[in-house]
């Protein structure tokens, strides 16, 4: 817990990924992460047998050692691997087989943005919002290639269009809604916000085209006027006006630091 109350992420917690980039990428996190907090030092020494490889912590073996068998079963990605994205520099090479690595800046800089690449779900109205969803979508792709984000343009040809946004959304853990004042108009972007803020995901408005979003009891329609007592209590990222590549810029900057990535 932080000083603040607030429950941090413990990446011993979770289970380790599947795939060897995702793989190696989430052991630098870690190991970056425990040397921030304070679990264990910088410097790790890895011996290489016929009993397989054994990984020591010079700081502190014991807590590094209990990280190690609940997260990786004591089976961590090569360290070979890590020294070759950049994440481990060679202190010392005792031989071929006995080395001390000590963490680099890179593996430092994934500290920067979130401990897992989060699931996006973009609520949109098509005919308002399609430019600037497909530019979401390329600029945080940019950010973080594992961040997975759905966008309707990816419903294959035959597929049951209801049931799989359904599905879309259940697996998303942020929805970012792109508003002007056509968009609640829309019954389909009205449930999927609704949906979203009923099963405490976070949501995430991003107003553009001169859209703010107004107080309760604006609207004819009462559906949108309750949405619009439950948008007031969420803060937005808003598209200044005028609206010019630099004020796009700046409102996706906004979305990057609200998803906990560094602008850096």
């Amino acid at each position: 817990m932080s000083e603040d109350g607030k429950i941090e992420w413990n990446p011993m917690e979770d289970e380790a990924p599947k795939g060897i980039i995702k793989r190696v990428e989430q052991f630098a996190y870690d190991l970056a992460w425990g040397v921030d907090k304070g679990l264990w030092g910088s410097l790790f020494g890895v011996t290489k047998s016929g009993l397989g490889t054994e990984w020591v912590n010079y700081a502190n073996n014991t807590a590094f050692k209990a990280y190690l068998v609940q997260k990786w079963n004591e089976d961590p990605p090569d360290d070979l691997l890590l020294f070759s994205f950049k994440y481990l520099s060679i202190e010392h090479q005792h031989s071929r087989s006995n080395i001390n690595y000590i963490l680099t800046s890179n593996a430092f800089l994934l500290l920067k943005k979130p401990p897992k690449a989060p699931q996006i779900f973009v609520s949109y109205n098509h005919k308002e919002s399609s430019a600037l969803s497909l530019l979401v979508e390329a600029r945080l792709k940019n950010k973080d290639s594992q961040i997975g984000i759905f966008i309707d343009k990816s419903i294959n040809a035959g597929e049951s269009w209801h049931p799989y946004l359904d599905e879309q959304l259940n697996q998303c853990e942020i929805l970012v809604c792109l508003l002007t004042k056509e968009t609640l108009k829309s019954t389909f972007v009205r449930k999927e916000i609704n949906f979203a803020l009923d099963n405490n995901k976070r949501v995430i408005p991003l107003c553009h085209a001169g859209y703010a979003i107004p107080d309760m009891n604006s609207h004819e329609n009462d559906e949108v006027n309750n949405l619009l007592s439950r948008l007031n209590e969420v803060q937005a990222i808003y598209v200044e006006q005028p609206e010019s590549a630099e004020n796009y810029e700046i409102a996706l900057l906004k979305l990057f630091i609200a998803l906990g990535y560094s602008t850096i």
